[in-house]
């Protein structure tokens, strides 16, 4: 058997890696009610000013401003006007015209004048209050103040929100070209795990891993099936062969390290899979393997069974290499301050699971919460991402900055 490498590479060398191999998506058109959290594939354009036209933004009366600087201080309604229809002009400057919020500005007219700054007296006559406040072209949208027309306004590689398909329909984009999710799998690989509707023995834990990996790639959009394998050479490798000529993004847990029953490195390279690198510098998740098929465009990620170790490495080098798949915009780096003196001695980088909030000042905290390692998933549960800790120090204070993979 195939052992681990011990050349090992850097968590920072094999971040790059899984995105320098990462191939560019195919794009495909999307029904915009289809689109919220897919990567934008090619600019959304406006195709015409916004907003289209002078925009009355109070209910109200709209005057000529000459007419009040001139001291007119009442005005005939001449008539009214509602959102939705073209407004006949203001023929008598020394008229007025009730609108409504969201009409076009009629033309000679130039400043809108809410209610409450106003008095109507036989439902003819509109008198300003002492108090109003007048000002040309207040409460008016201007045209082409928010955008012009050719402008563009979202650019490729934004991730879809509800704000974007907001933008996108007042454009007229019914669909949107925007990168094909990849065909996933998880396998989860083990004889001690059973279905998680049976009853274990005691020597025996329920398949979970699978579904918490599943989950968390749900969250990117992409909907995983989810299967596993016995610890049996010729099951895993006729599987195997099935599953990497079908899916485009294959992640494997458990069956990775050095152990008499991990087979997956050995029999991945005998089904033509490319061993990018298997081993980082790095805790937990040291045995991650990362891979690619030579003869089809299947990646694959062979991840430990542990399954915090398992969670971070999609969390850090999954979540990378899709992000570059699908040619999403790069994401700021976040950063937060540890809230105590942190330890730890071995030349790796440690992912330190902490719980983060936001202080009054607005500085993000990360108290590091301990768990039972790599194998308590329970502590998943008390905690909200991790801090990178780089390898070339032993001694982390508090109040020192580090990066912080959130999730």
């Amino acid at each position: 058997m195939r052992a681990q490498k011990k050349n090992l590479i850097s968590a920072d060398e094999a971040w790059q890696a899984v995105q320098d191999a990462a191939p560019p998506a195919a794009e495909e058109l999307t029904s915009l009610k289809d689109a919220t959290g897919k990567i934008l594939r090619r600019p959304v354009v406006a195709d015409r000013d916004f907003p289209p036209f002078d925009r009355v933004t109070m209910d109200g009366i709209v005057i000529s401003y000459e007419a009040f600087a001139r001291g007119k201080r009442q005005f005939r309604i001449a008539h009214t006007t509602m959102a939705g229809t073209a407004p006949p002009p203001l023929q008598n400057p020394d008229d007025c015209i009730e609108i409504m919020t969201g009409a076009p500005l009629p033309l000679h007219a130039d400043t809108v004048i809410r209610y409450e700054d106003i008095d109507i007296s036989d439902g003819r006559i509109a008198s300003l209050k002492p108090d109003a406040t007048v000002q040309r072209y207040q409460n008016v949208h201007r045209k082409g103040s928010d955008a012009a027309a050719n402008q563009q306004l979202i650019a490729p590689g934004t991730l879809l929100k509800p704000a974007h398909i907001a933008v996108a329909a007042a454009c007229g984009y019914a669909q949107l070209y925007t990168s094909r999710m990849p065909t996933a799998i998880v396998i989860g690989t083990g004889d001690e795990l059973v279905p998680i509707e049976s009853a274990p023995l005691p020597h025996q834990i329920r398949q979970s891993n699978a579904h918490m990996l599943a989950a968390a790639l749900a969250t990117h959009g992409i909907s995983a099936h989810t299967s596993h394998l016995p610890d049996n050479p010729q099951i895993i490798t006729t599987n195997l062969a099935h599953i990497i000529s079908s899916y485009d993004l294959i992640i494997i847990s458990g069956g990775v390290s050095a152990g008499k029953a991990d087979y997956i490195p050995d029999l991945l390279e005998n089904l033509g899979v490319e061993i990018v690198f298997h081993g980082v510098k790095q805790k937990p998740g040291k045995p991650l393997l990362f891979g690619r098929m030579k003869t089809s465009p299947a990646t694959v990620f062979a991840l430990p069974g542990n399954p915090v170790s398992a969670f971070m490495c999609l969390q850090r080098y999954v979540t990378a290499w899709l992000r570059k798949h699908l040619l999403q915009q790069e994401q700021p780096l976040l950063y937060a301050r540890l809230t105590d003196n942190v330890t730890f001695s071995p030349a790796l980088t440690y992912f330190l699971q902490v719980h983060t909030y936001t202080d009054r000042e607005g500085i993000c905290w990360a108290e590091p919460v301990a768990g039972g390692g790599s194998g308590d998933f329970v502590n998943l549960l008390s905690v909200n991402g991790f801090l990178l800790l780089p390898p070339h120090q032993s001694h982390f204070k508090k109040g020192e900055t580090y990066p912080l993979l959130p999730f």
